[in-house]
């Protein structure tokens, strides 16, 4: 798990009890981001694969 860039993601999602999801932001971002297309699957999967 890598550590949220922004620290006060971390805190607000602690107080709220749920998780953090790292997403990429750019093509490239992540191995699975080669293409626009495969960027917007890779955020979908992270976001649905979240266990909260």
């Amino acid at each position: 798990m890598q550590k949220p860039a922004c620290p006060l993601a971390s805190t607000t999602a602690l107080k709220a009890g749920i998780p953090v999801v790292m997403l990429p932001s750019t093509v490239g971002g992540t191995p699975a981001a080669t293409d626009l297309f495969t960027l917007f699957d890779d955020i979908i999967q992270r976001l649905t694969s979240v266990q909260g």
